[in-house]
């Protein structure tokens, strides 16, 4: 189903919304779905769904300047990114909705990588990826990544958790802990 989520502008006030699948849902007001001088049409293409990722990660607190690089970033569509299907695309916007709100992002089976990537580069994160061993190994690996200047944080992708590891304590960085399904 769609996703309908706001987009802000270069001052980075709310100039909109974008709606990221293939079809409204059959029960949507129709109204809702002609909102007049809004384009509201539902996409995947990467101009609407970089302008959202962007638009949800934003933090008003680091300036427009952050904001403005952040939205140079959309004029850069990676080549990757024309290959995804539309299910993986929108896995990617509910993770980024997930880390967005909570900064981690559980995630049942494998995901793309290439989405993860392409979600770290837009929003100006460090990609860190770890392949899960236990618990206690992860939590050292993850206290010795460092951040960078030339970064906004660290984004860590920790794969092949076997569903009976449990919850794993979040740590000081963004992370999409990918389950297998057991």
């Amino acid at each position: 189903p769609p996703i309908l989520l706001l987009k802000r502008g270069i001052s980075g006030c709310v100039l909109g919304c974008g709606v990221i699948g293939d079809a409204f849902p059959d029960n949507f007001d129709a109204e809702l779905t002609q909102c007049g001088y809004w384009d509201v049409s539902p996409n995947v293409h990467w101009r609407n769904v970089s302008h959202v990722l962007v638009s949800l990660d934003w933090n008003p607190q680091e300036g427009l300047a952050s904001w403005k690089h952040l939205l140079t970033k959309i004029e850069q569509e990676p080549c990757e990114f024309a290959a995804l299907a539309h299910p993986e695309v929108s896995k990617m916007v509910h993770v980024q909705l997930r880390l967005s709100f909570c900064e981690v992002a559980e995630v049942k089976g494998p995901i793309n990588e290439t989405c993860v990537k392409i979600l770290a580069e837009l929003l100006d994160y460090k990609l860190e990826t770890v392949k899960f061993r236990s618990v206690q190994e992860l939590q050292v690996e993850i206290g010795d990544f460092e951040a960078e200047a030339n970064y906004r944080g660290t984004l860590v992708l920790v794969t092949d958790i076997p569903a009976s590891a449990g919850k794993i304590l979040r740590g000081p960085h963004r992370m999409v802990l990918c389950y297998g399904a057991e």
